[in-house]
């Protein structure tokens, strides 16, 4: 396993953790349909389903060799993770 799929499994749990976070607090709302059932059925449902099937897609591309797959998804998550600081630092300011 290379250090890019490390660190998109990690990215995918940070994303996991901050969307049940806000989710459950009410400050956000989950987009994705099936995932927006998962965790209004159970937050932990949500987690186990969200970090299974990313990391088997992410295990997947690196199997298959598929270098732009990867960096594509290591784009989004990365941007998707500087999205989720900012909002936890604006919902820790009161902005």
């Amino acid at each position: 396993m290379t250090n890019l799929v490390i660190l998109m499994v990690i990215l995918n749990l940070f994303d996991a953790i901050v969307t049940v976070a806000l989710v459950t607090s009410g400050l956000s709302r989950e987009l994705n349909p099936l995932m927006n059932a998962l965790i209004n059925i159970h937050p932990m449902l949500f987690l186990g389903v969200k970090v299974f099937i990313v990391t088997a897609l992410i295990i997947l591309l690196d199997r298959l060799g598929s270098k732009r797959g990867l960096f594509l998804v290591s784009a989004i998550y990365s941007l998707l993770a500087l999205h989720h600081l900012r909002s936890l630092y604006l919902v820790a300011t009161g902005v």
